[in-house]
């Protein structure tokens, strides 16, 4: 297994790696970190090291851009990540890519220092300033995954109102803003069904001590919260899924290409089609049955979407 698709299992458990002051941190949901896992990162700790700080230092970019895959001669793919802000979760799928093709991640404000913004128009601009600092001029390409999408729709709205030619906006699994309008309940629902067979079965004891552990959970995370960097990230989260519920997508002249991790998830609640509606012209993308909005940049599925990518840069007027 890769180094790549180490982090890609540890992104499917929610465990989440950086580097700060030269040091490997770590943020696990209870019970994520398991004596096995945690032998395998104590094993791999160099090339971790060794690959989130590549990732994280680069004197030619902008401190919000990490050149996840700097080198190559095509115009870079800018790209946007989900809710949390976490650019990493495009390295399996910049394994994929074509040599040639340049991947930079955008971080969104407030993630190491200051406060997170709070509108998408507002995020936007923030990165598009960020993007033209490495690329002062268009064509540009840009992408962004789930939440995400929402931004990167609005920052080739920006960049076209000044001027500039977008050739190509990618949304990757992107719900439309609507969905997380509506979004509320059904997660309400959901908590409701996931702690009910635990409330439910056994004896009381075993339904005290279920309690008990729901409550151990909620300490654990209430520690976490009281840790600088892990606040800056919690309050980024809270921002862009609130700015992204207040969004309302105008009109996009351009282009916009959906790639959808497969057929089904079209039909998910996610209103992926509503995005048809906001652009002069959609292009789609989309992939096998087995993969969802979740786990289309993890393997197995990232080299997938790697392929649909290329194959829209490529497609009429993308990098070539």
């Amino acid at each position: 297994m890769s180094t790549a698709e180490f982090l890609s299992s540890l992104r499917e458990r929610e465990v989440r790696l950086w580097v700060e002051d030269g040091r490997l941190k770590c943020d696990a949901p209870p019970g994520a970190l398991d004596d096995a896992l945690r032998a395998q990162l104590a094993a791999r700790k160099p090339e971790l090291l060794a690959l989130i700080s590549e990732a994280q230092t680069d004197v030619d970019a902008p401190r919000s851009l990490v050149p996840l895959k700097p080198s190559g001669d095509y115009p870079p793919l800018f790209v946007r990540p989900g809710h949390n802000g976490d650019v990493f979760c495009y390295l399996a799928l910049a394994e994929h890519l074509d040599p040639r093709q340049p991947l930079y991640g955008i971080e969104p404000k407030g993630l190491t220092d200051g406060r997170p913004l709070e509108t998408v128009e507002e995020m936007a601009a923030y990165e598009v300033g960020q993007i033209r600092s490495v690329q002062p001029e268009g064509p540009y390409h840009i992408a962004g995954y789930c939440a995400g999408g929402a931004i990167a729709f609005e920052s080739a709205k920006q960049l076209t109102q000044a001027g500039e030619a977008v050739s190509r906006l990618m949304l990757l699994g992107s719900p439309f803003p609507t969905a997380y309008r509506a979004g509320w309940m059904q997660a309400q629902l959901h908590r409701a069904r996931r702690h009910l067979p635990g409330l439910r079965s056994g004896s009381l004891a075993d339904r005290i001590e279920y309690i008990r552990g729901r409550a151990r959970a909620r300490s654990a995370e209430e520690a976490k919260r009281r840790d600088p960097t892990l606040a800056n990230r919690r309050r980024v989260e809270d921002a862009t899924l609130a700015a992204v519920k207040r969004y309302t997508p105008g009109f996009y002249a351009g282009r916009l290409d959906l790639v959808l991790p497969s057929e089904a998830w079209r039909h998910s609640g996610d209103r992926a089609d509503e995005w048809k509606r906001v652009a002069a012209r959609v292009v789609e993308y989309v992939g096998p049955d087995e993969s969802d909005g979740d786990r289309m940049l993890r393997e197995p599925h990232a080299q997938g979407v790697a392929e649909m990518i290329t194959r829209s840069l490529r497609d009429q007027g993308g990098a070539a």
